[in-house]
Parts: C-alpha cells; structure tokens; sequence
C-alpha cells in the first residue's frame, strides 16, 4: 500500500491478504462476545426487577412492574398500568385504568395490605400524573420525586 493521502480516500494495494470471512453469524456472535466482555451482569441482576419502568402508547395495552419502586406508565386509549411493588406509581392517559398496590412491613417483612383499581377521569384521577396507594387511596405523587 502507498502512503499517499492527498485529498482523496482511495487506497490501492498490489496484494491483499483475506484473513477471516465474515457472514452474519460471525458479526452476530463476535457482537454477543464483545457484549459479554463489557457489561456487569451482576449490576443488572441488582436493577432487574427494582426501580424499573414499564410504559406501553398502543390502545388496550398493558404495563406492569412488580418491582419495588418501580413505574407504569400508559398512553394509548383504555390501556391498563399496574404498579405492584412497594412504593411503586403508576400514571396514564384520560380513560385508562391504574391498579396500584399499598405494602406494610411486619415482623416478617414486607406483604402486599391493599390493591385497588382507579380510573383517569380527569376529574378524580388525573390523567399523565403518577399515582401511588396510601391508606387505600390514590395519592397524587410528584413525578420529580424518585418514587418517595
């Protein structure tokens, strides 16, 4: 190869050696070793059911966590968000639903007290705010806060 640069980006070569072929399956799995090498798995085993987010936009659609301090959040029309966990919130657009949970903690630990089930309406339940259940009912939840 020549060392010439110029303005343009051609290079030219009297030999060119190919040492490896590549197809798909080989990008695919030098892409799942390169993957394996650089994330911590334990760091996303600590993250994958806690303080996690599940938001949905389609009609009649689902979101749930079942994580503590996790968040549900839907957009589409007559769509359900379900927030499970201790100190979980949930919010949703004009006719959805939110199913929120309220946990106590005893001698033995944490256990589900309460789930209740509410309405955006607009009125009582406002729409794109997050909820959460305290003493059986849906307390307005800053959305700055991190999940109080």
């Amino acid at each position: 190869m020549t060392d010439e640069k110029d303005s343009d980006t051609k290079r030219v070569a009297k030999k060119l050696t190919i040492k490896t072929e590549l197809n798909l399956i080989g990008i695919v799995k030098a892409g799942m070793e390169y993957i394996k090498e650089h994330i911590n798995v334990e760091k996303i085993k600590e993250k994958a059911f806690d303080e996690s987010t599940a938001a949905t936009s389609g009609y009649r659609s689902t979101a749930a966590t079942s994580g503590n301090r996790s968040t549900a959040i839907v957009e589409g029309e007559d769509s359900v968000a379900i927030a499970l966990g201790a100190r979980s919130k949930a919010k949703g657009a004009l006719g959805c639903w939110l199913i929120l949970a309220e946990w106590e903690e005893n001698d033995d630990g944490m256990y589900r007290k309460d789930v209740k089930c509410f309405k955006v309406d607009g009125e009582i339940i406002k729409a794109d705010m997050f909820y959460m259940l305290e003493d059986g009912e849906a307390v307005l939840v800053d959305s700055g806060d991190e999940n109080e």
